[in-house]
């Protein structure tokens, strides 16, 4: 009844009057310079990502060099390496065979005069 009307009438009135007061903070002076200091804050925020990420893919681009060439550099090394390990045990392996074999006849020879 009435008092529905009543109540509807607030509300519409409470919801009105509630948007204009919004309208009219966004128009102050407060609600734009507020809004330009948010998008100058994220232009800073954007600019200093950028200047981040091309600093870190400019120290990985370095590091990649550094450790490409490290690698470049020992590979000789390496491969010396291995071709004295290679021709060591070359070397070695009858030598290894023959101190085997003393061992074998050492071993019968003294359970033969045991």
């Amino acid at each position: 009844g009435a008092a529905g009307k009543w109540m509807s009438w607030g509300l519409k009135t409470l919801s009105d009057t509630a948007t204009k007061v919004a309208d009219d903070i966004s128009q102050t002076e407060f609600a734009k310079e507020t809004e330009k200091f948010a998008q100058a804050a994220e232009a800073a925020v954007v600019s200093t990502a950028d200047h981040v990420a091309r600093g870190t893919e400019q120290a990985l681009e370095v590091v990649t060099t550094h450790v490409s060439k490290i690698g470049q550099d020992i590979q000789p090394t390496v491969d010396a390496v291995e071709a004295r390990a290679t021709d060591f045990a070359e070397k070695a392996q009858p030598k290894f065979k023959e101190a085997g074999e003393t061992a074998k006849k050492s071993i019968w020879g003294a359970l033969g005069n045991a």
